[in-house]
């Protein structure tokens, strides 16, 4: 059975209950920090942690061995559970278990890293992972997939101002290393990107993208690098694995000339495109190489 867990950010000089020394399993007694309920020993597969105020821890990572958690914000509005890192020499938040979950939460970052990692290597792998109805609002990073996590799915959720800054790799979705394997049987639906430095630049494989908003305002409109199906580590060129990718009904954010192969829009080898539109009205398939 699913056990559920709260924080509260606030102490009780702030209208508060939270405190590290209650058993965070009520209302009534929640615990104080992330870093408290990410404790080894504290969560089991299948548990759930709702949580309302501001975080700003950093560098955390889910606890070894722990799947299928569900971290869920307030249930009003994503604003209501905020976690805006002190710092950003770390993501915020490093997923290590498969299958976990993240709903309804506002996510601020900073200007040197991503504020969540989802990562696979020798040891863990955080395939399967869910993001949906969050905000990701400033600082250099959104979402990073580190060493090539599949069966990701990232559903309604908003990307505003998430550019520049210090990080090499900057963007809203990346892939920063593909070590263990290419990511496949992702699902990107949904999701709008304002204002942003590469939307999506991550390689994958037999993924669905649809749905999505890409908007040319702000630094959108000087940067052509909306869609790469086929970049690792940010690059606006490189990289050349991905295929049997299929996009359709997104709104591109660019016009007909700038949907080009060079700019690096690249939907990956045998890929397909339906009903995809640019600025100028023109339905979009798949970029000429």
């Amino acid at each position: 059975m699913s056990r559920l867990f709260y924080v509260d950010f606030r102490t009780a000089d702030n209208g508060g209950k939270g405190n590290d020394n209650n058993d965070g399993q009520s209302k009534e007694t929640p615990f104080l920090t992330m870093a408290k309920v990410l404790t080894a020993g504290i969560l089991k597969d299948y548990d759930m942690v709702v949580w309302i105020g501001d975080c700003t821890e950093s560098g955390l990572v889910t606890p070894a061995n722990i799947d299928f958690v569900l971290m869920v914000g307030s249930i009003h509005h994503p604003r209501a559970s905020r976690w805006r890192p002190a710092t950003s020499t770390a993501p915020a938040l490093q997923v290590r278990g498969q299958g976990w979950v993240f709903a309804k939460i506002y996510w601020s970052g900073g200007t040197g890293d991503y504020v969540l990692s989802f990562l696979r290597d020798a040891t863990y792998n955080a395939s399967e992972g869910w993001v949906l109805g969050c905000d990701f609002n400033g600082g250099s990073g959104g979402i990073e997939n580190d060493g090539g996590c599949s069966n990701l799915r990232l559903t309604n959720n908003r990307f505003i101002n998430v550019r520049g800054g210090t990080a090499s790799t900057p963007g809203a979705i990346v892939l920063t290393s593909a070590a263990q394997a290419t990511p496949s049987n992702c699902e990107l639906f949904g999701n709008r990107f304002y204002n942003c430095e590469r939307h999506i630049h991550h390689a994958m494989m037999r993924s669905h993208l649809a749905w999505n908003r890409h908007q040319a305002i702000g630094h959108d409109a000087t940067d052509t690098r909306i869609i790469n199906l086929q970049a690792i580590a940010g690059s606006a060129t490189n990289g050349s694995q991905g295929d049997h990718n299929h996009v359709e009904h997104c709104s591109l954010g660019r016009a007909t000339a700038d949907l080009t192969f060079a700019n690096g829009f690249r939907y990956g080898a045998n890929s397909t495109g339906v009903d995809n539109y640019a600025t100028d009205g023109v339905v979009y398939g798949v970029p000429a190489s």
